[in-house]
């Protein structure tokens, strides 16, 4: 983990690329696969228990890390080949590595 991001931009990033590792498994082009066009898809697939503002200052958190670019005009980012090779440093190339990941850094944000 990043100790610049916080736990929230880190549980971010992790899903998008998460998403991104699904979409070229499953035949996308790369380039199709880092866009997340719509902060409305974030909040409903990926964050729903998030507010949008919050949703909004975590992506900017992470704009300001060079991981990913945030558009404003449309509400919507793309996960950037830096974000991507932090996740691939920190976290691996597998699926089953990044969800095994990403559940252990769900458990902690969110704790049942």
């Amino acid at each position: 983990m990043d100790s610049k991001l916080t736990k929230d931009a880190e549980f971010m990033i992790l899903s998008l690329y998460k998403v991104y590792l699904e979409r070229i498994r499953d035949g996308n082009l790369k380039r199709k696969a880092v866009e997340f066009m719509d902060f409305n898809y974030l909040q409903s697939e990926l964050f729903p228990t998030w507010p949008m503002p919050d949703i909004v200052s975590t992506a900017a958190e992470l704009n300001g890390t060079g991981y990913i670019k945030k558009y404003q005009n449309h509400g919507g980012i793309v996960l950037l080949p830096a974000g991507i090779a932090y996740c691939e440093n920190a976290y691996g190339f597998s699926i089953s590595e990044v969800v095994g990941s990403f559940l252990k850094l769900k458990s902690l944000l969110f704790p049942s």
